[in-house]
Protein backbone atom coordinates (compact mmCIF):
# COMPACT_ATOMS: atom_id res chain seq x y z
CA UNK A 1 0.00 0.00 0.00
CA UNK A 2 1.57 3.28 -1.08
CA UNK A 3 1.68 6.45 0.98
CA UNK A 4 -1.09 8.26 -0.90
CA UNK A 5 -3.56 5.41 -0.40
CA UNK A 6 -2.69 5.24 3.29
CA UNK A 7 -3.23 8.98 3.80
CA UNK A 8 -6.47 8.93 1.79
CA UNK A 9 -7.93 6.17 3.94
CA UNK A 10 -6.85 7.84 7.18
CA UNK A 11 -8.18 11.27 6.22
CA UNK A 12 -11.42 9.80 4.92
CA UNK A 13 -12.05 7.97 8.15
CA UNK A 14 -11.22 11.05 10.23
CA UNK A 15 -13.67 13.23 8.28
CA UNK A 16 -16.40 10.61 8.77
CA UNK A 17 -15.62 10.45 12.48
CA UNK A 18 -15.82 14.24 12.84
CA UNK A 19 -19.16 14.63 11.08
CA UNK A 20 -20.81 11.67 12.84
CA UNK A 21 -19.75 12.79 16.30
CA UNK A 22 -20.89 16.38 15.73
CA UNK A 23 -24.33 15.15 14.62
CA UNK A 24 -24.65 12.92 17.69
CA UNK A 25 -23.61 15.68 20.08
CA UNK A 26 -25.81 18.41 18.62
CA UNK A 27 -28.93 16.25 18.94
CA UNK A 28 -28.67 16.14 22.72
CA UNK A 29 -31.42 17.96 24.60
CA UNK A 30 -30.37 20.76 26.98
CA UNK A 31 -29.28 19.40 30.34
CA UNK A 32 -28.03 21.47 33.31
CA UNK A 33 -25.59 18.70 34.22
CA UNK A 34 -23.94 18.43 30.82
CA UNK A 35 -20.53 19.86 30.03
CA UNK A 36 -20.54 23.29 28.52
CA UNK A 37 -18.85 24.52 25.42
CA UNK A 38 -17.26 23.48 22.17
CA UNK A 39 -13.67 23.82 21.14
CA UNK A 40 -10.58 22.61 19.33
CA UNK A 41 -7.81 21.04 21.39
CA UNK A 42 -4.31 19.66 20.88
CA UNK A 43 -2.76 16.88 22.92
CA UNK A 44 0.65 15.35 23.63
CA UNK A 45 1.03 11.94 25.23
CA UNK A 46 3.71 9.64 26.63
CA UNK A 47 3.42 6.20 28.15
CA UNK A 48 4.73 2.72 28.75
CA UNK A 49 3.54 -0.17 26.61
CA UNK A 50 3.50 -3.92 26.93
CA UNK A 51 3.41 -5.73 23.61
CA UNK A 52 1.75 -9.12 23.63
CA UNK A 53 3.81 -12.18 22.82
CA UNK A 54 3.49 -13.25 19.20
CA UNK A 55 3.10 -16.62 17.56
CA UNK A 56 4.17 -16.26 13.94
CA UNK A 57 2.32 -18.41 11.43
CA UNK A 58 3.80 -19.63 8.17
CA UNK A 59 1.12 -19.97 5.48
CA UNK A 60 -1.49 -20.55 8.19
CA UNK A 61 0.57 -23.14 10.08
CA UNK A 62 2.65 -22.75 13.23
CA UNK A 63 5.60 -24.41 11.48
CA UNK A 64 8.04 -21.80 10.19
CA UNK A 65 9.86 -22.78 6.98
CA UNK A 66 9.87 -26.42 8.01
CA UNK A 67 11.96 -25.67 11.12
CA UNK A 68 9.25 -26.92 13.46
CA UNK A 69 7.76 -25.44 16.58
CA UNK A 70 6.81 -22.14 15.00
CA UNK A 71 8.32 -18.75 15.74
CA UNK A 72 7.49 -17.35 19.17
CA UNK A 73 8.51 -13.77 20.00
CA UNK A 74 8.48 -12.09 23.41
CA UNK A 75 9.11 -8.41 24.11
CA UNK A 76 10.47 -6.13 26.79
CA UNK A 77 8.25 -3.24 27.95
CA UNK A 78 8.66 -0.18 25.72
CA UNK A 79 7.85 3.49 25.37
CA UNK A 80 5.22 5.20 23.25
CA UNK A 81 4.79 8.86 22.36
CA UNK A 82 2.14 10.61 20.36
CA UNK A 83 0.03 13.61 19.58
CA UNK A 84 -3.54 14.37 18.63
CA UNK A 85 -5.81 17.15 17.46
CA UNK A 86 -9.49 17.07 18.25
CA UNK A 87 -12.77 18.86 18.70
CA UNK A 88 -15.07 18.66 21.74
CA UNK A 89 -18.83 19.18 21.66
CA UNK A 90 -20.10 18.99 25.25
CA UNK A 91 -19.64 15.37 26.43
CA UNK A 92 -18.44 14.12 23.04
CA UNK A 93 -14.94 14.41 21.65
CA UNK A 94 -13.47 13.33 18.34
CA UNK A 95 -9.78 13.32 17.52
CA UNK A 96 -7.16 12.19 15.07
CA UNK A 97 -3.99 10.79 16.66
CA UNK A 98 -0.55 9.60 15.62
CA UNK A 99 1.20 7.32 18.14
CA UNK A 100 4.58 5.62 17.87
CA UNK A 101 5.46 2.44 19.78
CA UNK A 102 8.91 0.92 20.33
CA UNK A 103 9.80 -2.43 21.89
CA UNK A 104 12.98 -4.48 22.08
CA UNK A 105 12.55 -8.18 21.46
CA UNK A 106 13.43 -10.37 24.41
CA UNK A 107 13.47 -13.73 22.61
CA UNK A 108 12.80 -15.10 19.13
CA UNK A 109 12.54 -18.86 19.43
CA UNK A 110 11.75 -21.30 16.61
CA UNK A 111 11.58 -24.41 18.75
CA UNK A 112 14.97 -25.69 17.65
CA UNK A 113 17.08 -22.53 17.63
CA UNK A 114 17.12 -18.90 18.67
CA UNK A 115 17.21 -16.05 16.18
CA UNK A 116 19.12 -12.81 16.65
CA UNK A 117 16.64 -10.49 18.36
CA UNK A 118 16.35 -6.82 17.53
CA UNK A 119 13.23 -4.69 17.81
CA UNK A 120 9.66 -3.99 16.82
CA UNK A 121 8.19 -0.57 16.12
CA UNK A 122 4.79 0.64 15.02
CA UNK A 123 3.04 3.90 14.13
CA UNK A 124 -0.74 4.11 14.44
CA UNK A 125 -2.90 6.67 12.59
CA UNK A 126 -6.34 6.55 14.21
CA UNK A 127 -9.60 8.45 14.32
CA UNK A 128 -11.33 8.38 17.72
CA UNK A 129 -14.69 9.05 19.32
CA UNK A 130 -14.74 9.68 23.10
CA UNK A 131 -17.41 10.25 25.71
CA UNK A 132 -16.66 12.19 28.93
CA UNK A 133 -18.77 11.85 32.06
CA UNK A 134 -19.37 14.80 34.36
CA UNK A 135 -19.66 13.78 38.02
CA UNK A 136 -20.51 16.67 40.35
CA UNK A 137 -18.96 15.08 43.43
CA UNK A 138 -15.60 14.38 41.77
CA UNK A 139 -12.92 16.73 40.38
CA UNK A 140 -12.02 14.12 37.76
CA UNK A 141 -14.01 13.02 34.72
CA UNK A 142 -13.91 9.41 33.52
CA UNK A 143 -13.96 8.85 29.78
CA UNK A 144 -14.18 6.02 27.30
CA UNK A 145 -13.19 5.93 23.64
CA UNK A 146 -13.03 3.80 20.53
CA UNK A 147 -10.75 4.31 17.55
CA UNK A 148 -10.08 2.89 14.12
CA UNK A 149 -7.53 3.54 11.40
CA UNK A 150 -4.23 2.26 10.06
CA UNK A 151 -1.07 0.95 11.67
CA UNK A 152 2.35 0.50 10.10
CA UNK A 153 4.44 -2.18 11.84
CA UNK A 154 8.14 -2.84 11.30
CA UNK A 155 9.49 -6.24 12.34
CA UNK A 156 13.28 -6.21 12.31
CA UNK A 157 14.73 -9.67 13.01
CA UNK A 158 18.28 -10.09 11.73
CA UNK A 159 18.62 -12.59 8.87
CA UNK A 160 14.91 -13.35 9.00
CA UNK A 161 12.60 -10.47 8.16
CA UNK A 162 12.73 -6.69 7.98
CA UNK A 163 9.80 -4.93 6.37
CA UNK A 164 6.89 -2.58 7.07
CA UNK A 165 3.29 -3.64 6.60
CA UNK A 166 0.16 -1.44 6.85
CA UNK A 167 -3.16 -2.89 8.02
CA UNK A 168 -6.34 -1.78 9.75
CA UNK A 169 -6.14 -1.26 13.52
CA UNK A 170 -8.65 -0.83 16.32
CA UNK A 171 -8.28 0.74 19.76
CA UNK A 172 -10.22 0.85 23.03
CA UNK A 173 -9.44 3.61 25.56
CA UNK A 174 -10.42 4.09 29.19
CA UNK A 175 -9.20 6.92 31.41
CA UNK A 176 -9.70 9.88 33.73
CA UNK A 177 -9.10 13.58 33.14
CA UNK A 178 -8.58 16.58 35.42
CA UNK A 179 -9.01 20.23 34.42
CA UNK A 180 -5.96 22.13 35.67
CA UNK A 181 -7.55 25.34 34.41
CA UNK A 182 -10.01 26.25 31.62
CA UNK A 183 -7.26 25.72 29.01
CA UNK A 184 -5.16 22.82 30.32
CA UNK A 185 -6.29 19.27 31.01
CA UNK A 186 -4.27 16.35 32.40
CA UNK A 187 -5.36 12.79 31.65
CA UNK A 188 -4.28 9.28 32.51
CA UNK A 189 -5.45 6.43 30.31
CA UNK A 190 -5.26 2.77 29.39
CA UNK A 191 -5.28 1.79 25.72
CA UNK A 192 -5.60 -1.57 24.00
CA UNK A 193 -4.52 -1.59 20.36
CA UNK A 194 -5.08 -4.52 18.03
CA UNK A 195 -4.31 -4.97 14.33
CA UNK A 196 -5.58 -7.06 11.48
CA UNK A 197 -3.32 -9.79 10.14
CA UNK A 198 0.18 -8.62 9.19
CA UNK A 199 2.22 -10.42 6.55
CA UNK A 200 5.97 -10.32 5.85
CA UNK A 201 8.17 -11.78 3.18
CA UNK A 202 11.07 -13.75 4.57
CA UNK A 203 14.46 -12.34 3.61
CA UNK A 204 16.26 -14.23 0.86
CA UNK A 205 13.35 -16.62 0.57
CA UNK A 206 11.15 -15.16 -2.14
CA UNK A 207 7.56 -16.33 -2.22
CA UNK A 208 7.37 -17.28 1.44
CA UNK A 209 5.39 -15.21 3.90
CA UNK A 210 4.80 -15.22 7.63
CA UNK A 211 1.65 -13.92 9.34
CA UNK A 212 1.16 -12.36 12.77
CA UNK A 213 -0.95 -9.87 14.73
CA UNK A 214 0.17 -6.73 16.56
CA UNK A 215 -1.37 -6.28 20.00
CA UNK A 216 -0.24 -3.83 22.66
CA UNK A 217 -1.52 -2.55 26.00
CA UNK A 218 -0.29 0.86 27.13
CA UNK A 219 -0.63 3.14 30.15
CA UNK A 220 0.11 6.82 29.73
CA UNK A 221 -0.43 10.48 30.53
CA UNK A 222 -1.76 13.21 28.25
CA UNK A 223 -1.61 16.99 28.40
CA UNK A 224 -4.28 18.78 26.39
CA UNK A 225 -4.57 22.46 25.50
CA UNK A 226 -7.92 23.89 24.50
CA UNK A 227 -7.89 26.80 22.08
Amino acid sequence: MNGMKVMSLVLGYFVACVFSSVVIADHHKPNPNRMAGKGVYAQLSVGANFQSNQDVYYNGDVTVRGIGGGLQITYDPGLNVGGAVGYQVHEWRMAFSIDHYNNDMKTSQTGTSSLVTTKSSATAYLGHLYYDWKIKELPIKPFIGVGMGLIGVNMDISNYVSKDDYVMAYQFTLGFSYDINPKLKLSVEYKHLNSNELSYEIQNDSGYKDFMYYQVNSFGMNMSYRF
